[in-house]
């Protein structure tokens, strides 16, 4: 799955200086796409529900690349897509609900360039409670 680690933030407006922990995920993948192609790239997040909190894409060699992530892995709504580049390195901050009840990421990876690439996929995300 990656990387895991808690994080503490101080409670605003309780009064006693209460903290709250998130747990923090680092979704990372590898995939090999052909050339104008469109691959999917499922993600174990572990939850229902989560919030995407960061995305990069990176291609070997340098090409065109994209991402869009969906909430089921056929037929989902867009929840996040971005712009055809060098390399995807965005600021997200969206709720998702896994529509299809498998705790997953359901990534889209688009290989613009002319060559088959191998495509570096970092995703962030913090589950919410409950969402298992």
């Amino acid at each position: 799955m990656g990387t895991k680690m808690q994080i503490n933030r101080v409670e605003s407006g309780t009064g006693g200086g209460g903290s709250a922990a998130l747990t923090f995920y680092e979704l990372e993948g590898t995939i090999a796409v052909p050339s104008n192609a469109t691959l999917y790239l499922p993600l174990d997040v572990g939850s229902h529900r989560y919030e995407v909190k960061t995305v990069k894409v990176t291609s070997s060699p340098a090409g065109k690349v994209s991402i869009r992530l969906e909430d089921r892995p056929s037929g989902g709504e867009v929840m996040y897509e971005s712009l055809v580049q060098a390399e995807v390195h965005d600021i997200v901050g969206v709720p998702v609900i896994d529509r299809s009840g498998q705790q997953r990421v359901h990534a889209f990876v688009t290989n613009g360039g002319t060559d088959t690439a191998t495509l570096r996929v970092v995703i962030k995300v913090i589950p919410y409670a409950g969402g298992n």
